[in-house]
C-alpha cells in the first residue's frame, strides 16, 4: 500500500527537530514530546525520519558519502547520522526536489508542487502557470509585461494594441499574436512556439530573432542559442502529461519532481538511459512503475520522504 505524503511543511519540521537535538546532544526534549503528540502527522514524520535513517546505514559506502559529504563546509561542521541525513535533504543534495522558495511568497502569482494554476489576465490573456512556477505581472499604457521568476508557463496572449512580453533574467521574448511555452530553470530560458509566433531577444540592445509555430530556442545569461525544432509535446504538461522523445532519464525525473512532495534521486550509473513514450503527471508512482518496467531500473521508496532510482540489479 503506499503511503500517503506527509504536507511539506511537517517533513520539514520533523528535520528542524532532530537537527537542533542533534546540536545538543540530546535524543529528546519536552519540547520534542509536546509537537509529537499535538498532531498524529508529525509523529508519523518524525517515524519516517528514524526509518530514512536505518535504510540509509544500509546503503553502500560511497553513496552514504556523496549525501552527508557533497555540501559540507568543513570537517568540523560535518553532520552525522539522522541529522547528517536531514541536512542533504533540506539542502537538496537529493537534486531533483526543490522547496517552495520564500521569494515565491512574495510573486504575484505562485504554484506549488504539482500544481497546474490557470491564471486571467486584465486584458483576458490566459496563463497556465506549472508547479513551482511564480511571475510577476506589470501592465501599464505601453506594454504588458509578465515576469518569469522560475517555473515554466502557457501563455495564450489576448488581442490588444500594448506589445505582451515574457522576460527572465536570460532574456525576453515578445508575442506576435501567439500561443507559446516558457521555461526557466538552472540551465537557462526556453522558448517553445505553439502557434504564430514570437520575437525573441538576449540582451536588450540585441537582434530580435523570430520564432514561429513548431519553433523553440534557448536563451541563457542573455545569449541566443539557433533557432531549433520544438520538442514534440513542449506543452503536454498543460494536459498532465509528460511526452518524451529520447530525453535522458535525469530530465524525466526532474519533470516528475515537480509534482512529488518527497526528494527523487537518480543513481548516476544511470546517467546514459533515454526514454521515449508519454506518462502520467498525475500519477508519478504509476509513471515511476511504467518507467521501471521498460528499462533496466527499480525504484525503492523510503516511507515517503524519499525514492531512489537504482539499477535493477541493485538490492
Amino acid at each position: 500500500m503506499t503511503e500517503m505524503p506527509l504536507p511539506e511543511e511537517i517533513v520539514k519540521a520533523a528535520i528542524d527537530w532532530q537537527l537542533k537535538l542533534d546540536a545538543q546532544g540530546r535524543t529528546d526534549s519536552p519540547e520534542l514530546r509536546h509537537w509529537l503528540a499535538s498532531d498524529p502527522r508529525h509523529r508519523q514524520a518524525w517515524q519516517r525520519l528514524g526509518s530514512l535513517g536505518q535504510d540509509f546505514s544500509r546503503l553502500p559506502d560511497g553513496q552514504r558519502k556523496v549525501l552527508l559529504d557533497s555540501h559540507a563546509p568543513s570537517p568540523r561542521l560535518r553532520p552525522h547520522g539522522l541529522a547528517g541525513i536531514a541536512l542533504a535533504i533540506t539542502c537538496g543534495l537529493l537534486l531533483m526536489h526543490r522547496q517552495q522558495p520564500l521569494p515565491s511568497l512574495l510573486a504575484d502569482y505562485a504554484s506549488g508542487t504539482g500544481q497546474v494554476r490557470e491564471i486571467r489576465l486584465e486584458d483576458d490573456s490566459r496563463v497556465l502557470l506549472g508547479p513551482r512556477s511564480w511571475i510577476d505581472i506589470d501592465f501599464n499604457d505601453g506594454q504588458r509585461l509578465v515576469l518569469l521568476r522560475q517555473g515554466q508557463v502557457f501563455i495564450e496572449t489576448a488581442k490588444d494594441a500594448r506589445p505582451f512580453v515574457v522576460r527572465s533574467v536570460d532574456g525576453s521574448m515578445r508575442a506576435l499574436g501567439t500561443v507559446f511555452t516558457v521555461q526557466r530553470d538552472a540551465q537557462g530560458s526556453h522558448l517553445a512556439v505553439s502557434q504564430s509566433a514570437v520575437a525573441a531577444q538576449g540582451r536588450p540592445s540585441g537582434t530580435e530573432v523570430i520564432v514561429r509555430a513548431g519553433e523553440s530556442i534557448a536563451l541563457r545569461d542573455g545569449e541566443l542559442g539557433p533557432v531549433r525544432p520544438g520538442a514534440k509535446g513542449a506543452d503536454a504538461w498543460t494536459r498532465g502529461m509528460l511526452q518524451a522523445d529520447d530525453q535522458p532519464l535525469e530530465d524525466v525525473l526532474r519533470a516528475l519532481a515537480h509534482y512529488r512532495r518527497a526528494p527523487l534521486s537518480l543513481d548516476p550509473a544511470l546517467a546514459g538511459l533515454r526514454v521515449s513514450g508519454s506518462f502520467s503527471l498525475h500519477d508519478t508512482d504509476r509513471t515511476l512503475e511504467a518507467l521501471a518496467s521498460a528499462l533496466p531500473i527499480r525504484v525503492i521508496s523510503y516511507g515517503g520522504l524519499w525514492t531512489r532510482v537504482v539499477p535493477s540489479a541493485e538490492h
